[in-house]
């Protein structure tokens, strides 16, 4: 009887379709068992993927199961979860364990670790932190250190000097490996310009639709027989615009190298990697204002033309740009001070020193401009009977150029830079006993 059915769960064990390949991890299955002993269940999983599935010797049992396509990964999860077991990929073969049995292991292993670090003798090792903060990665040190050990910091020198077992200073080296890392440093350049929409609009540019973000269809100007747009006088400045038009390069230079638009300011700040940078100009007006209680207190509200730029470094000498320009103006309106806002936040990727053009800040100017008959108009008195003044409205567009730059520590490896590391490792072993009380 038992052998008739071992021949039917086997029978339904590979009933299976085997199309692709044994040991493909993506490959769906379906099984199904029927009072299966664990040891055929695992056998046949073991079958699909190609690995040795060894079972501890408390893990016994039988299942009933079927499932759809699903691999044999989620089979193994499957089981386990409704088993209380556990299976460890240890490389060439599956190690399936009760989850008791595992955790107690566990545990013992880490009271031997403990107890061995009770016993183990203390090793003195400085450890000289380069580019982050000693103060900073002792405190992460704290968490590793056993219960013997004892961490001090030598801030003169940015080293830290430890006592513990020599497993304890090895996790502590990888550690300060993986978090000791050189944070980059991004020159952020803009161009801050004020063109007249007229002159836009005659070549055919709506800065309205240029935008960041936008990585389709992208063009390349260069802008190196501009000086004014450059911030290097041997670097080649790229723009990066949205292509609706092929000739929207050709375009922008011919505004820009028009009389009639005007560079406001070219700032240049630099920022840590994943740190946010503002560049502001303009100024701070006192607004007062009256609460509930009827008590007057004074605002200060920063008016003009903001902009706040966060780079995140990514591979391939990539950025990413979090950008938020702000354009502020503030007028009056029945005596009240009226804040007129213009902004907006986007995300655009570029390589490193290229730059992204950022448009569709406008502000409405109102101008008075004279016409009359010549030479009369201008006689004292009476050339106000041969001349007109007008008021015209006149609108301008503020453009924003963002050019990031990563900054290489090309000193680092240099002989000096390594003789000064020498002289800071030299100072740290010097350090006084008397550090430690």
């Amino acid at each position: 009887m038992k052998k008739s059915v071992v021949a039917v769960v086997l029978l339904l064990v590979f009933s299976i379709s085997f199309a692709a390949t044994k040991n493909s991890s993506n490959k769906r299955y379906d099984m199904s068992f029927v009072d299966a002993d664990f040891q055929s269940v695992f056998h046949s999983i073991s079958e699909l993927a190609g690995k040795d599935i060894l079972l501890a010797p408390d893990v016994v049992g039988r299942l009933s199961m079927t499932v759809t396509k699903k691999t044999w990964a989620e089979m193994m999860d499957i089981i386990c979860n409704m088993h209380d077991l556990i299976w460890l990929n240890e490389g060439n073969y599956i190690n399936v364990q009760r989850t008791a049995s595992y955790q107690n292991k566990i545990i013992r292993e880490s009271e031997k670790r403990e107890q061995s670090d009770m016993v183990a003798p203390l090793v003195r090792r400085s450890f000289q932190i380069r580019h982050a903060s000693a103060n900073e990665m002792s405190r992460v040190l704290e968490t590793i250190k056993s219960a013997r050990g004892r961490i001090s910091v030598v801030e003169r020198n940015n080293a830290i000097i430890v006592y513990d077992t020599e497993r304890r200073l090895g996790q502590m080296q990888n550690t300060l490996n993986e978090l000791d890392v050189e944070t980059l440093q991004i020159v952020i350049t803009a161009k801050l310009v004020v063109v007249d929409s007229r002159l836009a609009n005659d070549l055919g540019v709506d800065w309205s639709n240029i935008t960041v973000g936008s990585d389709a269809s992208r063009v390349q100007a260069d802008f190196s027989n501009l000086p004014k747009l450059t911030s290097e006088a041997d670097a080649v400045t790229k723009l990066t615009v949205t292509a609706f038009d092929r000739n929207m390069e050709a375009k922008i230079m011919s505004i820009l190298s028009d009389s009639r638009s005007e560079i406001l300011a070219s700032p240049q700040i630099s920022t840590l990697d994943h740190t946010e940078a503002q560049i502001f100009m303009g100024s701070q007006i006192s607004i007062r204002q009256i609460d509930n209680s009827g008590n007057s207190a004074i605002q200060m509200v920063e008016s003009g033309i903001k902009l706040t730029v966060t780079p995140h470094v990514a591979g391939d000498n990539r950025i990413l740009l979090e950008l938020h320009p702000e354009n502020n103006s503030y007028g009056l309106d029945q005596g009240q001070v009226v804040i007129n806002k213009q902004e907006a936040q986007t995300k655009v990727v570029v390589s490193d020193g290229e730059t992204v053009v950022i448009g569709g800040l406008t502000k409405n100017e109102e101008v008075e401009a004279e016409t009359g008959i010549p030479i009369l108009k201008d006689i004292p008195i009476l050339g106000y009977l041969f001349k007109h003044t007008r008021k015209e409205l006149t609108k301008k567009d503020l453009i924003i150029f963002v050019t990031p730059r990563i900054m290489r520590n090309y000193l680092s490896d240099s002989p000096v830079a390594a003789s000064v590391k020498q002289k800071k490792a030299a100072d740290a072993e010097e350090y006084s006993e008397d550090g430690w009380e």
